[in-house]
């Protein structure tokens, strides 16, 4: 696997955390994109797990731009 870094706020609302990517590096290992947000939701599952020592629910927002001017968001 290379370098890539993947980015994200994570931040708490109420009971529940949100995590928003700010970096998706292209051309990860993942078959695609949907393996690519998998892996994602996996790590900050991980993350959150370490740091409060629960398995805490979230919501990943991740925003795509396709071209000059087309974002997309999941």
């Amino acid at each position: 696997m290379g370098s890539d870094v993947i980015q994200a706020l994570i931040r708490r609302e109420g009971s529940h955390f949100v995590a928003e990517c700010v970096e998706l590096p292209l051309g990860r290992e993942s078959d695609s994109l949907d393996g690519a947000i998998r892996d994602i939701e996996d790590a900050i599952r991980r993350y959150l797990r370490a740091r409060t020592g629960e398995n805490p629910h979230f919501r990943l927002l991740v925003s795509l731009y396709f071209g000059q001017s087309s974002p997309a968001e999941f």
